[in-house]
């Protein structure tokens, strides 16, 4: 494959450039599905990161298909429902995704079949189970959060400092 240094994504990925400080985002659930699809055809953007606007509604999946990454097609899924995003900000795969406080999975990437109206939100997970199924309700709140504390924090810790100033 050629490199196009015009498209950050043509050449080799280097996961570590997901690391960088990123704000927590999130919402609630609007509509809550309940339908499993195993022929489904999802194909996911190879764009890792997608910002997102407060308000936006975008529907929410789940997948276990190991090879749910970018760039990759995705059949097997459950859908989760459709949530309204109360701050925006950047998601990008490998995000922890969480609903109520309980971990459902991370980030596998986005299929853009609706747009304009919304994203599928593709959650790789562990079983595949409708949002209905799961318990999910009207107003369940859900955030993505980057799996990388910001370095410049921790190195600012309490012990650290003490330690600077001994």
């Amino acid at each position: 494959m050629n490199h196009d240094r015009r498209d950050p994504y043509s050449g080799v990925y280097d996961p570590t450039r997901a690391n960088y400080p990123r704000s927590e985002t999130g919402g609630a659930f609007v509509g809550i599905l309940r339908r499993t699809v195993h022929d489904r055809g999802l194909r996911l953007i190879k764009e890792r990161a997608r910002c997102i606007r407060q308000g936006e509604i975008h529907e929410f999946i789940i997948t276990e298909e190991p090879g749910a990454i970018a760039g990759q097609e995705v059949d097997s899924i459950a859908y989760l429902g459709f949530a309204e995003f109360s701050r925006g900000g950047v998601i990008l795969c490998g995000d922890i995704f969480s609903v109520d406080g309980q971990e459902i999975g991370e980030l596998a990437g986005v299929d853009e079949t609706h747009m304009p109206n919304h994203m599928n939100i593709v959650i790789r997970g562990k079983g595949l189970v409708s949002g209905y199924d799961r318990g999910f309700m009207l107003g369940s709140r859900f955030t993505f959060k980057s799996p990388y504390p910001d370095e410049r924090l921790v190195a600012a810790s309490p012990q650290t400092s003490r330690a600077g100033a001994q």
